[in-house]
């Protein structure tokens, strides 16, 4: 069966928690599915939260040929040359709130300028955060000589109770006609980015670029970030051990993402030949 027989087209992929297993590694299935929709004429992409650089080993892994979904939806990528096809940065105001919040709440600040992440100090949690993106920051001594132009995004890291008090305050507060888009992508992880700014965003500026239509793709994800993802996409897909919001928005539910799940699910989805033997 060809992709111009099947109902979906492409699929785009959250990366950590979905596409990759607790080590960011591919399930041979998985890797034999992509490898499958790649001959059979399927389009492979990403939506994720992670910046070019630590997104592309991801893209290139799947051999992605439709525009990637970078920044939780807020930059959209060539997969190839990583240019910039459209981007929307948080506004200054709301970013100098966000570090001061961040900062009163005890928190670690990612900071995102340009194609660079910059920081403040090399703990513990900013070197978590390195090893689990594969990104490798820039120290400042203090992100406030920063604050002079627009960033793509905040990542704040914290406990889960951090978190939640430093979302409260900026939901509450930041400053702008429109309250900047507040996500929380991991349990110790909040983000901050422009107002309405979500990866179903993204994923609607990819297809525009791709020619392809919602109805026409899957979407995996397993977070509160991927929620609009999961709701746009004509399949939304979601690992059994994601979060339970992202679990009940999603039109169908497959096993966690340590299993094979997801290369199950592709060929399935896609009705991929199975290689013979």
């Amino acid at each position: 069966m060809t992709a111009a027989e099947t109902r979906f087209r492409a699929a785009f992929f959250d990366v950590d928690g979905t596409l990759v297993d607790s080590n960011r590694r591919f399930h041979p299935l998985t890797v034999a599915a992509i490898h499958r929709m790649r001959e059979q004429g399927f389009g492979r992409s990403l939506a994720t939260g992670r910046m070019w650089r630590s997104a592309r080993p991801f893209a290139e892994a799947i051999a992605a040929d439709l525009p990637l979904v970078l920044y939780n939806g807020a930059r959209v990528t060539d997969p190839t040359s990583g240019r910039t096809l459209e981007e929307v940065l948080l506004p200054l105001a709301q970013a100098t709130f966000g570090v001061e919040a961040a900062r009163r709440h005890g928190l670690h600040i990612n900071y995102y300028l340009g194609d660079d992440l910059f920081v403040e100090r090399l703990d513990e949690r900013a070197l978590g955060s390195m090893v689990k993106d594969g990104s490798d920051p820039q120290r400042v001594e203090s992100l406030d000589r920063l604050l002079d132009r627009d960033p793509v995004k905040l990542l704040c890291i914290g406990t889960p109770e951090q978190c939640d008090a430093f979302k409260a305050e900026v939901d509450r507060g930041a400053p702008g006609p429109k309250r900047p888009t507040v996500v929380r992508s991991e349990p110790e992880y909040v983000e901050v980015l422009a107002p309405g700014v979500t990866k179903g965003g993204g994923l609607a500026v990819a297809l525009r670029h791709a020619g392809l239509a919602p109805s026409e793709v899957v979407a995996f994800g397993d977070n509160l970030n991927d929620l609009e993802l999961l709701e746009l996409a004509g399949l939304g897909v979601a690992p059994g051990d994601g979060h339970p919001g992202a679990v009940q928005r999603a039109d169908r539910v497959i096993g966690d993402h340590d299993s094979d799940a997801v290369g199950r699910a592709l060929f399935d989805i896609f009705a991929l030949e199975r290689e013979a033997g």
